[in-house]
């Protein structure tokens, strides 16, 4: 009869393999590294995990799901609900930001604060945790659900910018969503560098300033699609369009 695993024994391989993974990279890290780590055998790590690709892959996707977590996003919901809470605008960590109702925050900027700010937390809160998940997005080692987890990240995101900042995303180009998309996450990315490296805050304020720039950045991109969507349906009216001259009937 198997001995019944320990839920604590688990989390301490997966918290070591954080230390390690996050700091020196999947492929520089063994089993063994972790398992001295963690000040376990190389068979209680094989207990838990069959490899090291499952077990970076959990990793992966609790660190993925407490980033959701963390800005009211859980990858799991295909729509998103805020509930305000009292009358200072504070909002749960359980609730969502994509796929809000109009009644509850109509602000498109409110929520866009919300979500810059609550992000900024969380790089603050787990910064290795935030490294681990930005070096390992693309990774070749994530497997099916890991990437059927992002997946769904992006679609929610996608959502967001369609339902409260008013971007088309299913006629803009692709490519230029994702552009949208890249330059917003990698502002953060960029400026967690910079912290790390010691040349700039993380407080409030610099969130706050970052979150000006971006949003200038998606004001523009909105306008600039207003326009050519413009241009487009002014070019499929064709001459028709074009008024008679007077006398002309």
């Amino acid at each position: 009869m198997a001995r019944p695993k320990d839920p604590e024994k688990k989390q301490l391989i997966l918290d070591c393999s954080l230390e390690l993974v996050a700091v020196r990279g999947f492929h520089a890290v063994s089993v063994k590294d972790i398992a001295t780590r963690a000040q376990i055998s190389l068979g209680s790590v094989y207990t838990y995990f069959e490899s090291k690709e499952t077990l970076v892959n959990e990793l992966y996707r609790t660190w993925k799901n407490r980033l959701m977590e963390a800005i009211g996003t859980p990858a799991w919901r295909s729509g998103w609900v805020m509930e305000r809470e009292g009358e200072n605008g504070s909002f749960s960590p359980s609730s969502g930001l994509f796929g809000v109702t109009k009644s509850r925050l109509t602000d498109a900027r409110k929520a866009h604060k919300l979500l810059c700010h609550r992000l900024g937390g969380f790089i603050r809160t787990y910064p290795r945790a935030f490294l681990f998940l930005e070096t390992h997005l693309h990774a070749e080692y994530l497997d099916a659900d890991s990437l059927a987890m992002e997946q769904q990240v992006t679609e929610a995101a996608l959502g967001f910018y369609r339902s409260h900042l008013g971007i088309d995303t299913a006629r803009a180009r692709p490519e230029s969503v994702q552009i949208l998309l890249s330059a917003s996450f990698g502002a953060f990315v960029q400026l967690f560098k910079a912290h790390q490296a010691g040349l700039i805050g993380l407080d409030d304020d610099e969130i706050e300033e970052l979150e000006a720039h971006l949003w200038s950045m998606i004001e523009g991109f909105r306008r600039a699609q207003e326009a050519q969507l413009s241009q487009q349906e002014t070019s499929r009216q064709g001459p028709n369009c074009v008024m008679s001259a007077p006398g002309n009937f």
